[in-house]
């Protein structure tokens, strides 16, 4: 199976990613998943929260993925291809 991970930018929240995430489910047979990262959201609340956290939230969806996917592709937008890019 193939997986797909879709990470938002800074300040975002999954809704950046969500119009491709749809297309990409509702035209392959893959597992798309999109991730929040802390303290982002529909309220943001980044006092208190380090990039290692985020970089690790994103860290745990793809070993998630891993379980049942063979083949992963990592997407990204702003700060979250960046992530995507160091998670590769």
């Amino acid at each position: 199976m193939i997986g797909c991970l879709c990470i938002h930018g800074f300040t975002g929240a999954p809704y950046e990613v969500e119009p491709l995430a749809q297309y990409l489910k509702q035209k392959t047979d893959w597992n798309v998943q999109s991730v929040t990262l802390p303290g982002h959201g529909n309220e943001l609340q980044l006092k208190g929260i380090f990039y290692q956290e985020w970089i690790a939230t994103a860290e745990l969806e793809l070993l998630s993925l891993y379980r049942t996917c063979d083949t992963i592709f990592l997407i990204g937008f702003s700060m979250g291809g960046m992530i995507a890019s160091y998670l590769a």
